[in-house]
């Protein structure tokens, strides 16, 4: 760690360029994940950033060259609003390619784990790594981390959709459903039946992470709202509805960035055990 110094940081709290170093480490990170798509703007990075996060609880950890170049940051994270998952902590370490292999990621990992000894002997520090990243696998394995669930990142590109098998789909009518549409807020009316739906998500792998049930809650879906309006982020939300008991059967979601309009995210997805 010679040269190299680790402190906590507020993104909301730094000057604009301070804040701009951080949002380009950041970049650097999601570039090398995924190095085929155009760069996210910083713009867009820096509005994530800053963007208000009710019902979590963050913090960010920076190490700095001597000359005080941001190099790689650590950020573990809780949801405040889920207590039966309470023991579980979001995990990242990034270090630019260039510093890597001089102790930095496991400074900022042990940096991490020394922040949260106060908060319960049972914790889980979870994170993820990818195979396009090879150190970052290795490096988890190294600190005494071990695979959890494996997942695939699958990507559909919208020119090559057959959009005539979409429209014959999108004509589908199951009989005893309506499906209820909404853009970038829940409507009080379809609440608990989106609720309902998006239970359906504990019937998701987890592998052999130590998770467990989540019952969402309409705060959960509030605090959401807010995150995505501050981040720029826009949300549309189709639920499938039950019409004789007006229980949510199932949901879909996707989230989009008209700022990168490249990208668009396939959220959750699911359909309750009873339909």
């Amino acid at each position: 760690m010679d040269g190299y110094r680790i402190e906590q940081i507020e993104p909301r709290d730094l000057a604009d360029s301070e804040a701009r170093e951080a949002a380009r480490l950041n970049q650097a990170r999601e570039h090398e994940w995924v190095a085929e798509d155009p760069l996210v703007p910083i713009d867009v990075i820096l509005d994530r950033m800053r963007a208000p996060m009710p019902g979590r609880d963050r913090r960010i950890y920076a190490v700095r060259t001597a000359s005080g170049e941001p190099v790689g940051y650590g950020l573990v994270a809780r949801e405040l609003s889920d207590p039966g998952n309470a023991h579980m902590r979001w995990t990242e370490v990034y270090v630019l390619p260039e510093h890597r292999r001089l102790g930095l990621g496991r400074a900022l990992l042990r940096t991490i784990v020394d922040s949260c000894r106060s908060e319960g002997e049972d914790l889980v520090f979870m994170g993820q790594t990818s195979d396009r990243v090879v150190p970052g696998g290795a490096f988890a394995r190294a600190v005494g981390m071990s695979p959890g669930l494996e997942m695939h990142t699958n990507q559909l590109v919208l020119a090559d959709v057959d959009r005539a098998k979409i429209a014959e789909w999108a004509h589908l009518d199951p009989p005893g459903y309506r499906i209820e549409r909404a853009d970038n807020a829940v409507p009080p009316s379809l609440v608990a039946p989106y609720l309902a739906a998006a239970n359906a998500m504990n019937d998701a792998p987890i592998g052999t992470m130590a998770w467990r049930d989540e019952e969402f809650t309409e705060q959960q879906v509030r605090d959401r709202e807010t995150f995505f309006r501050g981040a720029g982020i826009q949300w549309r939300l189709l639920v499938a509805v039950h019409v004789e008991s007006g229980e949510g059967a199932g949901f879909t979601e996707i989230q989009h960035d008209p700022r990168v309009p490249h990208l668009i995210w396939q959220g959750g997805t699911g359909v309750a055990r009873a339909h």
